[in-house]
């Protein structure tokens, strides 16, 4: 669902961050001002795991609970807030 893929974060109208998952393992985030980091993403315990080398403090993010909803994909934080939907593009999407 996300390896290979772009998940859109939209704030309104406008785009707010992507992150695209590549099949290495790596991933790469940009921001609407201009923002863009390299990491690395896992899967342990039935959990995605993101790790950025700035983003975060360079702490992992993890994500949980995965659903699709429509044109969108739903899921959980690891530390338990609320549910979380972006949209998925097929391949890498730069809006920016």
């Amino acid at each position: 669902m996300l390896v290979g893929n772009t998940l859109v974060q939209t704030a309104g109208y406008s785009v707010a961050w992507v992150v695209h998952a590549k099949t290495d393992a790596t991933a790469i985030l940009k921001n609407n001002e201009g923002m863009v980091e390299t990491g690395r993403w896992t899967i342990e315990d039935d959990k995605f795991r993101w790790q950025w080398e700035k983003a975060r403090r360079g702490e992992r993010y993890c994500l949980r609970d995965f659903a699709r909803d429509g044109n969108a994909v739903s899921y959980n934080h690891e530390t338990g807030q609320d549910e979380q939907r972006r949209l998925p593009k097929q391949g890498v999407f730069d809006p920016f």
